[in-house]
């Protein structure tokens, strides 16, 4: 008995042990846990969101690789105008030294000559200058072209950020409306059992509420398919939420229709690309004209020579100047035919200019209509939630009071919904109407820096 008192008191130590090493791992466990559950998703408001697509998006870091390319096309056309120099050596070892009679050397040991050369070549009708200044208009268009990628991408970016926040005020109205549809449906068993309805009440409502909860699974699924889209367009992590931007009660038109479309037609970056590619083929047409005309090169060379042994008939250190023309009588049709392109060129530059106008005209004038009636229905959507409401509200409590039917609160609830849901699309619709009027102005990008500058 003895022997086995500390038998049973290491047994008990040993079970103290791990009863403290299990709790201390449940007990991380839990904290862990704990601290998972209590951490928030990152948020983002739409500044936030701008500026983030801004810094990740690949098809705006393409077009600004299209803009460091036209930089140095700028840099290459301008090399053309800078006369090149090159220097150039050239060393021989011959196999054996000979010499003629009178111990003239004809053959040294070996021989070297070096020097250096500044050339230079022009066209006589400019035709370098001509490509430096498509160069630098080349520059400015690409510069354009970037501000439309920019636009563009950034409105898709404000489009899905207010698909989130519908889908976000959606899934909320679907769970109003289970919660809701299963109260109504714990009245109507409570007067079912009374016998105070008939069964066909409460199939009807079990239907409405089955529909109900099916709706709310695909709300929450778009919600989730509208944050994958937002996520996968400015590369976010899947855990974020969004922030509701203040509400624009009313949004003041400045200009009227026409001032719109002048304004667009001036500001808008497509425009500016446009006429800026007309410029380009029309410059374009001279630049090819030039092969009409002779081209003058001017080459200043300077030589050293020396030779082992050295021979008194090896020239001393030579200087020359060389002037050359050079003037094509015949290429087979290939000037015209480059001219009759770039002269084609031109007349697409100018059709397409031509077309963009019209677009981006009704551009303005559809971003506008839309605006105007989500402004003017928005009220009208308020006025018919709030009556919806209070219809609903009625009818539930006649329905307490057996004053009307499982019908009537299951018709006055869908009336709720529908006027919820209309409302919702309204409001950020009206929200988003604004950012495309913008968009069709020209000034989006404006804003949307400001925005940027001033985000929290």
């Amino acid at each position: 008995m003895k022997m086995a008192d500390p038998m049973r008191f290491k047994f008990l130590i040993l079970v103290a042990l791990l009863a403290l090493a299990l709790l201390g791992k449940y007990g991380i466990c839990a904290a862990q846990e704990k601290a998972l559950v209590g951490t928030t998703a990152k948020q983002y408001t739409l500044p936030n969101l701008l500026a983030a697509a801004l810094k990740n998006a690949e098809n705006i870091k393409i077009s600004q690789e299209d803009v460091f390319i036209a930089e140095k096309d700028k840099s290459r056309a301008l090399s053309v105008l800078i006369p090149q120099v090159d220097t150039f050596g050239e060393y021989t070892e011959f196999s054996s030294r000979k010499t003629s009679v009178g111990d003239a050397i004809i053959q040294p040991k070996s021989s070297a000559t070096w020097g250096l050369k500044i050339g230079q070549s022009f066209t006589l009708n400019g035709k370098e200058l001509i490509a430096y200044g498509i160069t630098k208009d080349n520059i400015e268009k690409s510069k354009s072209d970037l501000n439309t990628v920019k636009e563009s991408y950034l409105l898709t970016v404000s489009s899905a950020f207010y698909d989130v926040l519908i889908s976000q005020k959606t899934v909320s109205i679907a769970r109003a409306n289970v919660k809701r549809l299963v109260k109504h449906k714990d009245s109507v068993d409570t007067r079912l059992k009374l016998e105070e309805v008939t069964k066909t009440a409460m199939f009807r409502v079990a239907s409405e509420l089955s529909g109900a909860r099916s709706a709310l699974i695909r709300r929450q699924n778009l919600l989730k398919l509208a944050k994958t889209r937002l996520a996968r367009l400015v590369l976010l992590t899947p855990d974020f939420d969004v922030v509701e931007p203040d509400f624009v009660e009313r949004f003041h038109l400045d200009q009227d229709l026409e001032t719109m479309k002048e304004t667009a037609l001036t500001q808008r970056s497509e425009i500016k690309s446009l006429a800026l590619q007309q410029q380009i083929s029309e410059d374009t047409i001279d630049f090819e004209r030039g092969d009409y005309w002779p081209k003058v090169s001017l080459e200043g060379r300077w030589i050293g020579r020396s030779e082992d042994p050295e021979n008194d008939l090896v020239p001393e250190d030579s200087l020359s100047i060389t002037a050359r023309l050079d003037f094509t009588l015949f290429d087979g049709g290939l000037r015209t035919a480059e001219v009759a392109q770039a002269k084609a060129a031109k007349r697409q530059a100018v059709l397409a200019l031509e077309q963009v106008a019209n677009d981006i005209s009704v551009e303005v004038e559809q971003a506008y209509l839309d605006l105007t009636t989500q402004q003017s229905t928005l009220k009208s959507l308020e006025d018919q939630l709030t009556f919806a409401s209070e219809n609903f509200n009625a009818v539930s409590k006649q329905f307490d009071h057996g004053l009307s039917d499982s019908v009537d609160v299951m018709d006055a609830n869908t009336q709720l919904v529908t006027s919820e849901l209309e409302l919702v699309n309204a409001k950020y619709g009206y929200q988003l109407a604004i950012i495309k009027l913008e968009r069709a102005k020209g000034s989006f990008l404006t804003i949307i820096n400001k925005m940027i500058a001033q985000k929290p």
